[in-house]
């Protein structure tokens, strides 16, 4: 059996401080070993970003460009192959390997 492939999950957020830690907790949750969890933080004026760090997600500042912009940020990031990109209301998540 060969080496498990590093899947990447891109999570644009602005202001999104009172889910973050929840998104990212679930994202951690998965059954899949291989995972890198970057966080795009779009320009919030919260502490999205500081809780993002402290959940031990990747995070990535920019300034307010929209989610598109935050999403292409992220992928141009990524280690791995992109998984769904949750947004940071979204703390129900389950990668399926394939």
């Amino acid at each position: 059996m060969g080496e498990i492939p590093l899947i990447s999950v891109i999570v644009p957020v602005y202001n999104q401080e009172k889910y973050i830690r929840r998104c990212i907790e679930s994202i951690d949750r998965q059954d899949y070993p291989n995972l890198e969890i970057i966080v795009v933080d779009d320009g919030s004026t919260d502490k999205t970003a500081k809780l993002a760090r402290k959940a031990g997600a990747k995070v990535i500042c920019q300034k307010n460009a929209g989610p598109a912009k935050a999403r292409n940020v992220g992928a141009k990031n990524a280690k791995g192959k992109i998984s769904p990109k949750p947004k940071g209301r979204n703390f129900k998540i389950k990668l399926l390997a394939r």
